[in-house]
């Protein structure tokens, strides 16, 4: 998928150039993250796993 066709599926529509900035510069927030999910039919769970018990929060 191209940068351009991941802008015309995000919701409320935004521009290829909004898009390729925030990639480039790694500033996606978690309303983002869960756009660009939904524009790939997929689903965006943040999560941390505690690295000493595994445990998931």
């Amino acid at each position: 998928m191209t940068v351009a066709d991941l802008a015309d599926r995000i919701e409320p529509k935004t521009t290829r150039q909004n898009v390729n900035t925030k990639l480039k510069r790694d500033n996606l927030s978690e309303h983002d993250l869960h756009e660009i999910a939904k524009a790939c039919n997929a689903t965006f769970e943040g999560i941390f796993t505690l690295n000493d018990t595994g445990k998931q929060i």
